[in-house]
């Protein structure tokens, strides 16, 4: 995020103190920082990320100090404890506000954790995603079980 977005941040937030969770869009960088895509920030709700779409805005994410300190530390997964997180802070009523700018950019390449381990994080969104309600009609057990499928039969 560059000096006038992290402005427009602090502004958004001196406006409106009851926001525990402030995140916006990502823009995604390869290993020599060149933007490849931008993926704009949506509304995240508990149905969205459990059922359908697991996706969470982490690297553009600021959270208040209060709601972390009724909600409690990260959870120990190895790859997930931020999409945990973001499912705790839905289910204890924190108020999310939506960027409608990118917060941040996003270093992913092949050897990068997020591109070198994906069965680790397929693996502990389903398992995270079962604890919050997720059933086995849910788009996400379709559809996270096929990306688990593919990397099993097609490793890189």
């Amino acid at each position: 995020m560059d000096l006038e977005g992290f402005k427009k941040v602090v502004e958004i937030i001196k406006k409106n103190s009851t926001i525990d969770y402030i995140f916006g869009g990502i823009d995604y960088i390869d290993q020599v920082g060149k933007k490849f895509k931008t993926v704009p920030a949506y509304d995240l709700t508990l149905d969205l990320l459990v059922h359908k779409n697991p996706g969470i805005f982490q690297p553009g994410s600021f959270f208040k100090t209060e709601i972390t300190t009724k909600i409690g530390p990260l959870a120990s997964y190895r790859c997930c404890f931020d999409y945990e997180y973001i499912l705790r802070l839905l289910k204890n009523g924190a108020k999310f506000y939506k960027c409608d700018f990118p917060l941040a950019e996003f270093r992913f390449y092949e050897d990068s954790k997020s591109g070198s381990i994906i069965p680790v994080f397929l693996r502990e969104q389903l398992a995270i995603s079962k604890l919050y309600g997720r059933n086995l009609l849910s788009f996400n057990t379709s559809f996270l079980s096929l990306r688990l499928l593919k990397h099993k039969l097609f490793p890189r």
